[in-house]
């Protein structure tokens, strides 16, 4: 993007003179002209300030080059060549109202968006009373105090709210799946699935599924009794159930923190948590998997949802 550019010709008692202005940007500076060479600028003054100062002194006429964000004109004694309209100095800021702004945006080193926003927004505002022409010192330097404190305590008060709101909503995911006398607790990264469709088998009843952009889980359960009319089970413990479930060796059982016997399987591209209960003659059995790619980074987490469950009074009969 090109910046602006403007030129004028203006008589002085020394003859005409060509002043030639480009406006500064993000990236370049201010730069003046007069007669095609460089001249001094004063850039000691902010973008906020802008640029107000004389040129061509000494030609017996009052010429200032006056350039604050989008607006540049040549004032000569008095008037702008431009706009027509009557020269009016630029405000400028005082220490003490750069100190406020200053630690206005020092809001930003608490971290986060919200600060960031709060501490520009302070300065922007701050700024914006100092360089108002309508207000004298005295009250730009208390607006500029009460601007300085309300940045921060917003910044401060606004994280803390944000904070107490991320953590809340987090208590609220964290969810505890409870459905009838059998539970497990996932971690807030599950949500609970209503498309059960396709994993409880025949004789199964299935509890819960719930899943998450990395891994899946869901929970069945069936009576002693329905597993021998469906199945012709006759397992005593877990391990028989898992023994007679799966081509695996008594190496292969594992148990979780909570005393659940699990297995590991890879099987199609996925890798899969498996574990078994056998309590109150009746089955719980729960899978949790993901993808084969994952398996390293999420087995790990499998197993300690795994040692989550618990069984509470299951039923005795159908």
């Amino acid at each position: 993007m090109e910046r602006l550019y403007k030129s004028w010709t203006v008589a002085t008692a020394d003859g005409d003179h060509v002043v030639e202005f480009y406006e500064r940007t993000a990236f370049k500076p201010a730069k003046l002209l007069i007669d095609g060479s460089p001249a001094a600028l004063d850039l000691t003054r902010s973008a906020y300030e802008g640029i107000d100062q004389p040129i061509l002194r000494g030609g017996g006429h009052d010429i200032r080059i006056v350039s604050k964000k989008g607006f540049t004109d040549l004032a000569y004694d008095g008037v702008y060549l431009d706009s027509g309209n009557a020269y009016e100095p630029l405000p400028k800021m005082s220490k003490a109202n750069w100190v406020f702004v200053m630690i206005s945006l020092c809001a930003a080193l608490l971290g986060g968006l919200i600060p960031v926003f709060c501490a520009i927004g302070g300065a922007a505002a701050g700024s914006a009373v100092a360089l108002n022409k309508n207000l004298d010192n005295k009250k730009k330097t208390v607006l500029g105090v009460v601007l300085m404190v309300a940045t921060w305590a917003l910044a401060i008060v606004l994280s803390l709210l944000f904070t107490k709101g991320v953590k809340k909503v987090e208590q609220n995911m964290d969810k505890a799946f409870k459905k009838d006398e059998y539970s497990i607790t996932l971690t807030r990264d599950f949500k609970e699935d209503n498309d059960t469709e396709g994993f409880a088998d025949d004789g199964f009843d299935l509890i819960f599924a719930a899943g998450s952009e990395t891994a899946y889980a869901y929970a069945e359960k069936i009576t002693v009794r329905r597993a021998k009319l469906a199945y012709g089970w006759d397992f005593s413990s877990a391990e028989d159930c898992l023994y007679g479930l799966y081509y695996i060796e008594p190496s292969d059982i594992k148990t979780a923190s909570n005393g659940v016997k699990y297995i590991e399987l890879e099987e199609n591209g996925y890798s899969h948590v498996i574990s078994l209960v056998l309590k109150n003659d009746t089955y719980y059995l729960t899978e949790i998997y993901c993808l084969t790619e994952d398996a390293e980074k999420m087995i790990p987490k499998m197993v300690e949802w795994t040692g989550t469950i618990e069984i509470a009074d299951a039923p005795t009969a159908e």
